[in-house]
């Protein structure tokens, strides 16, 4: 059954980081993600929303680096 949630792994897997790195961005809130008891997971529709606004040429030189937290 597809939930529309992925877990820490398949996420990490995804965006081709490694998963104590994506601890890290839901710890420090990064990143949108669902607590459900002691599991950590998240919406795939959701991660791409915010990846969209990440692309390299919105965001002109000159400019700081983006974080998924920035992008709205």
């Amino acid at each position: 059954m597809e939930t529309g949630f992925l877990k820490i792994e398949e996420l990490a897997e995804y965006l081709q980081i490694k998963v104590k790195t994506l601890y890290a961005m839901t710890a420090s809130t990064d990143i949108p993600h669902y607590r459900i008891g002691g599991l950590i997971r998240f919406r795939l529709e959701e991660i791409d929303k915010r990846l969209e606004g990440c692309r390299r040429n919105n965001n002109p030189m000159g400019k700081r680096p983006f974080t998924l937290k920035e992008v709205s």
